[in-house]
């Protein structure tokens, strides 16, 4: 799931919805900061319990981000960011 996140929602994605998801059982949680050109990206662990994968912004040496539970997946973070 992706989700872009604006400054006056900010608490409820990063809280809320964060915990919703996980014990939802969403496999991966993306949380896309269009102004500050930012992406945290989660995955599920055996546990049932969020994991930070990293956080990603766009740069010439890694132009993609890898969507982990499709693995042949990569999206051009340009285009993500693009209005």
């Amino acid at each position: 799931m992706t989700l872009k996140i604006s400054p006056s929602t900010a608490k409820k994605d990063l809280n809320e919805k964060f915990d919703l998801y996980e014990s939802s059982g969403v496999s991966e949680y993306w949380v896309v900061f269009p102004k500050e050109r930012f992406i945290m990206v989660h995955l599920l662990n055996d546990k049932g319990v969020y994991e930070l994968v990293g956080n990603f912004e766009p740069n010439p040496e890694t132009p993609t981000i890898k969507v982990n539970i499709f693995p042949d997946l990569e999206l051009l973070m340009e285009d993500i960011f693009s209005n």
